[in-house]
């Protein structure tokens, strides 16, 4: 039993009529809703008319245009010329085969232009081809975030592995320097009292290196693991994280004489856990090297290029502005005195890796204080920023 034809709605008969006689119509589909339109002869190979659209998308105007296949056909990739003249075939022996393909041209600027090319054959009354109707579509900003989600899943599959990596690395390390400590402190037992001062002081330099060693394997397992973290970000009160933080290192404090003095700081969107210790390198170092006098650090805010930052200034030794950038690579030390400053050197390496897994970027002042040092850096205010930062 044959189907009824369907009815066409009023509408859609007065916009095919409108169409016909008012060529702005037609103009102002193309223009909303289409990135291009062409038409091909097919009885006259190479004669093509070409829309102002489709010109502009690769950044040509009339001038610079002749009505040809030749000209496109200069402008894209080979390899997708080959699939869009296969595709056109296939659609000429049955047009239930879509002519329907994604192709690269190449702009004006020299630039790639991602295009969703479509297009329908247009037949006589003998059914033979005669014209080719097609349309553009600007598909690449879509295909740039296809290849940046790309990117990212691998990213993070390489990141887990190097993480995972890190782990073993560590584990592997940490037990044999364990082993030399343990077969030193057994050295000394069995040498006894009978032990000079030389035999004495290379089994004290074999621990202390074994010490060191398995300091400096948990520091690398502790950088590894911030420079590849997930950030679980939420509101985060940062006078609060100053108070966890007092308390933490509330010996040293009291050992550096030290005050921590906050003015007016801001919530911001972050992982709490990872900004607390952020804080925690930075001021435990602003403690550290006071020098002789009683610490006294200060932590401010402040705008820089429409985002929040964080500034921590204290009144210790300082650091030479030659060193800004070197101070932030891991085991990097200034200070070679290990007995009057302890450290690795790690410390500023994971505050980096802690800010720019939040998407901000940290710093030593330019212009530092007359004593002290002065760091500032910069983390989300909310969600958006959050998002629109890690980009």
């Amino acid at each position: 039993m044959p189907t009824p034809e369907k009815q066409r709605h009023y509408l859609e008969d007065e916009l095919y009529t409108l169409m016909r006689q008012d060529d702005r119509i037609f103009r102002f589909l193309e223009i909303s809703s289409l990135d291009g339109i062409w038409y091909s002869d097919l009885i006259n190979e190479g004669h093509e008319w070409m829309s102002d659209r489709y010109k502009q998308l690769l950044g040509y105007g009339d001038e610079d245009i002749e009505y040809s296949s030749d000209w496109w056909m200069a402008r894209i990739h080979p390899d997708d010329l080959i699939l869009s003249r296969e595709n056109l075939r296939r659609h000429i022996e049955d047009p239930n085969h879509p002519y329907d393909q994604v192709v690269r041209y190449f702009h004006k600027n020299g630039s790639t232009v991602w295009v969703r090319c479509r297009g329908i054959v247009i037949r006589d009354d003998a059914g033979r081809p005669t014209r080719l109707l097609g349309a553009h579509v600007d598909v690449t900003d879509l295909r740039r975030a296809e290849e940046l989600s790309d990117v990212n899943a691998d990213l993070k599959n390489k990141n887990e592995a190097l993480r995972s990596f890190a782990s073993i690395v560590a584990h592997d390390l940490q037990t044999p320097m364990r082993h030399v400590g343990i077969y030193a402190g057994l050295l000394r037992e069995v040498l006894g009292d009978g032990i000079d001062d030389t035999a004495k002081e290379y089994v004290e330099v074999i621990e202390r290196g074994a010490i060191q060693m398995r300091r400096m394997v948990q520091s690398l397992l502790d950088f590894s693991r911030f420079a590849y973290t997930n950030v679980k970000a939420g509101p985060v009160e940062l006078d609060s994280i100053v108070d966890e933080v007092r308390d933490l290192l509330r010996f040293q404090i009291e050992e550096a004489q030290g005050e921590i003095t906050t003015d007016g700081l801001p919530e911001i969107y972050a992982e709490r856990a990872l900004i607390v210790r952020l804080m925690q390198n930075l001021l435990s170092n602003a403690l550290k090297y006071r020098g002789d006098k009683p610490a006294r650090v200060y932590i401010t805010s402040k705008e820089v290029n429409q985002q929040c930052a964080i500034v921590v200034s204290d009144n210790g030794i300082g650091i030479p502005t030659d060193y800004k950038e070197a101070i932030f690579e891991i085991f990097r030390r200034l200070h070679r005195d290990e007995k009057t400053y302890e450290g690795l050197g790690v410390g500023l390496a994971i505050c980096r890796q802690i800010v720019e897994s939040h998407g901000g970027r940290i710093w030593l002042e330019d212009d530092q204080p007359e004593e002290g040092a002065s760091f500032a850096f910069t983390l989300p205010r909310n969600e958006v920023e959050f998002v629109r930062m890690r980009q």
